[in-house]
């Protein structure tokens, strides 16, 4: 008897999006059980918070959940294996990080360093080639170099999902599209199992998303953007593994969004001397929301400014990875289109931090006239 692949991959779908859907409506509903708040202070404390009430953060575990029940319905093979045991490493510490607030950002770092050593054990699968000769070169000649960057590259991708998580769908958008332009660019280069594993993660988020957007109920928390990173990454690394013809410029723009916000924020810090781990709220994201804050009269509004945020960032994360899916074999004008789209983010992150700045200073040079004329 044949076996008809498409009823099977609706049926691997549907399981991923209601067990993810579910557990999020369950999980949002922890809001005030004291196994969420065990050892955790306020969220609405830290700097960089961008939400009005707390919100449970066990995203994660529906995700991770959906996913799983899945996949291990789908049958699994080696790189499946793969992703899902490493994957495990970074969503275990993530989890307890959002439980008890008790995991430093050192052994969260340690932990995707973990993970990836351990997918790269386990898959054989490194990165040999960023498309520059003599960078090339060298990866191939040593091989320690090569362990070292997609280490490095693997905690970095990790951690700069984790910088998007806490507006209202903005991780989830960013998530599902990277997911499914990975998965057709898979499926046009002959890799159905990559591309499977991508749709069943993409409908995961979409059960998320439901309770994420336009209000918040529940985030992704650390276990779930950790997850959600590492497992995109990982796919990206065997997709470029398995087809040389897919160019690394097309599978950065796919991921474009977390590695623009990592880069802004490395070079930032730099800039301003800051320390590397230091929060803040000057993320590409935060400073849409403010603008949006200005515009509709200020804090009581951030509702409805954190889900229009994502709305208004929608174009710029959805452009890049569509450019990315469709020049997978098109070095050069994947190439360009990278470049292109790096500079207007540049741009418009300048313009947009500038525009909100100046509105900051108006306003506190207005308050301190009101404060002289009222002692006078």
């Amino acid at each position: 008897m044949a076996v008809d692949w498409n009823t099977v991959l609706i049926g691997q779908l549907t399981t991923s999006f209601l067990i993810s859907g579910l557990l999020s409506y369950i999980c949002a509903g922890t809001r005030h059980h004291p196994l969420t708040r065990k050892g955790r202070t306020s969220d609405l404390r830290a700097v960089q918070a961008s939400h009005i009430f707390d919100v449970p953060r066990l995203g994660g575990l529906a995700i991770f959940s959906g996913f799983m029940t899945a996949m291990l319905s789908k049958g699994t093979m080696s790189q499946e294996v793969m992703l899902m045991g490493s994957g495990l490493i970074v969503f275990v510490v993530g989890i307890w990080e959002d439980i008890s607030g008790d995991v430093s950002a050192q052994r969260r770092l340690i932990a995707s360093m973990v993970a990836a050593a351990a997918a790269m054990y386990m898959s054989g699968a490194m990165i040999t080639r960023l498309d520059l000769p003599t960078i090339d070169f060298l990866l191939v000649a040593v091989p320690a170099i090569a362990v070292c960057l997609t280490i490095l590259l693997s905690a970095a991708y990790t951690h700069a999902f984790n910088l998007i998580d806490g507006m209202n769908g903005l991780s989830a958008t960013v998530g599902i599209s990277s997911s499914l332009a990975l998965a057709w660019t898979a499926h046009q280069n002959g890799q159905s199992s990559i591309s499977a594993t991508m749709i069943l993660l993409a409908a995961a988020i979409c059960g998320f998303a439901l309770l994420n957007w336009p209000r918040s109920r529940i985030f992704l928390g650390d276990g779930g953007a950790y997850f959600i990173g590492h497992v995109l990454f990982w796919s990206a690394v065997l997709l470029a593994r398995a087809v040389p013809e897919v160019n690394i410029a097309s599978i950065i723009l796919i991921m474009f969004w977390p590695v623009a916000e990592l880069t802004t924020t490395i070079l930032r810090r730099l800039i301003s001397g800051t320390p590397l781990g230091k929060p803040d709220r000057l993320h590409f994201h935060q400073i849409v929301r403010r603008g949006i804050e200005i515009a509709t009269e200020g804090r009581q509004k951030r509702s409805f400014a954190n889900a229009m945020t994502t709305v208004c960032l929608l174009p710029a994360i959805i452009v890049p990875t569509c450019l990315g899916a469709v020049l997978a074999r098109n070095g050069t004008f994947a190439a360009l289109a990278l470049v292109f789209c790096a500079f207007l983010y540049t741009c418009s992150y300048i313009f947009l931090r500038k525009r909100v700045a100046r509105h900051k200073a108006r306003r506190r040079i207005g308050k301190l006239r009101r404060s002289s004329r009222n002692r006078g």
